[in-house]
């Protein structure tokens, strides 16, 4: 059986509601930054329960979601398949790396997607280094713009302590008030 037929039998895709997403796969697919496997795939097998019901909500969301500490999936891939869910409930979501975010500040695909998810936003460095300040205030206006407009972002944060380090106290305790914080051990 093919995994389009499991996902249609599991009742995560309906052919006739999904058709264009369906026809259209392979690009959406690639502007979301997403692999078409996570398009067939429950949110459930490749996260926890807490992210599905926060993921459930999502149009309720104000802020956005972090998720915290070591995943038991990997990361790339949890939020992969956050974003598929978004796009089968035909939300815009993409999932760009910090680096492409840095890259892309101002454009589009940056600034439109009704979802951005950034599966690198705190990992620690080998060798201690830090982003320029320049960069820190461009990525806090982009959380914070994003937010003012209703458009939740998803972090993932190895280490809670170093968004500090990394951004400074100002990065930390808007996270603190307007993302909800999901710590994995």
């Amino acid at each position: 059986m093919s995994s389009l037929n499991k996902a249609i039998d599991a009742k995560i895709l309906d052919p006739e509601t999904h058709s264009r997403l369906l026809e259209d796969l392979d690009r959406v697919c690639t502007a979301a930054g997403v692999l078409k496997k996570f398009i067939y795939d429950p949110l459930l097998e490749h996260s926890t329960p807490e992210v599905v019901e926060w993921v459930t909500n999502i149009r309720l969301q104000q802020g956005g979601l972090a998720l915290v500490g070591k995943r038991r999936k990997p990361i790339e891939m949890e939020m992969m398949a956050i974003a598929a869910a978004c796009i089968r409930n035909f939300i815009d979501a993409r999932v760009l790396t910090l680096q492409q975010v840095l890259r892309g500040m101002g454009e589009a695909s940056v600034q439109t997607p009704s979802v951005l998810l950034i599966p690198n936003f705190y990992v620690p460095r080998m060798d201690d280094s830090k982003l320029p300040h320049w960069q820190t205030s461009q990525v806090m206006d982009l959380l914070i713009t994003r937010m003012a407009a209703g458009k939740p972002s998803i972090v993932y944060i190895q280490d809670w302590a170093g968004v500090s380090r990394e951004y400074g106290p100002a990065m930390q305790t808007h996270i603190e008030n307007h993302y909800t914080i999901l710590v994995d051990q």
